[in-house]
């Protein structure tokens, strides 16, 4: 009895161990861009991602295009105002009917370099992120969703865990238009005008069900005795 409980415990252990390695190694660095950053992001570099955010969210304000922050940035204005001091990029979503090119247009006037999915200035990121209207049926109920509409370029250049991880990424359009506005750090933009169900939606677990902050950071959770940083 005593060595069959010691090889159940010697495999459940040979499972923790390949488990955190791929966690570690692979899938959370593949999810999360900023999982090896530092914890908390430079100053400066905060600075610099507020202020795309705010040009961003005015420039698409004038020209039109239906969009609100979302994810780790829609967090942010959430809870802060602001972007998340641990955060590493932003992540503006708009809808796929918009034409966001006037918009960067404008944005190149004040340096931010906007195409596609991306707007960047010096080395810092802005994520776009285009839904695409779709209108389905659940036992013969009618619904509009929006889905993520990535181009299939970018898709093809993704492993298969974020591909699948995309194809999933729907929700009833509802719980974002009309949008509503919030301050963020002293200007309007907009947000889906129910950010609590979105954020649950997004973070069923963290924000959902438990309602704590949760950064997907390594280093935000490891002492730094145990390593070696630029902030320790």
């Amino acid at each position: 009895m005593f060595r069959q409980r010691c090889r159940v415990l010697k495999v459940l252990l040979i499972v923790v161990f390949v488990a955190t390695v791929f966690l570690h190694f692979i899938f959370l660095p593949t999810v999360n861009g900023g999982y090896n950053d530092e914890c908390f992001l430079p100053e400066g570099k905060r600075h610099i991602l507020r202020t795309m955010v705010q040009n961003i969210s005015m420039a698409f304000d004038k020209f039109g295009v239906q969009y609100w922050l979302d994810y780790g940035t829609l967090l942010g204005a959430y809870r802060l105002g602001d972007i998340l001091p641990h955060d590493h990029d932003a992540d503006i979503s708009f809808l796929l009917s918009s034409d966001p090119s006037k918009a960067f247009q404008e944005l190149a006037k004040s340096g931010i370099a906007a195409a596609g999915i991306k707007a960047r200035f010096k080395n810092v990121v802005v994520d776009f992120v285009p839904w695409r209207v779709e209108y389905t049926k659940t036992r013969g109920i009618g619904k509009v969703v929006l889905h993520k509409a990535y181009p299939v370029e970018v898709l093809e250049k993704d492993n298969i865990v974020t591909r699948y991880h995309h194809k999933l990424q729907s929700f009833p359009q509802s719980w974002v238009l009309p949008p509503k506005r919030v301050n963020f750090h002293g200007v309007s933009v907009s947000v889906p005008n129910s950010p609590a169900r979105v954020l649950a939606h997004r973070y069923p677990y963290t924000f959902g069900a438990f309602g704590v902050q949760f950064p997907y950071k390594w280093k935000c959770w490891v002492p730094c005795s145990l390593r070696k940083g630029n902030t320790c």
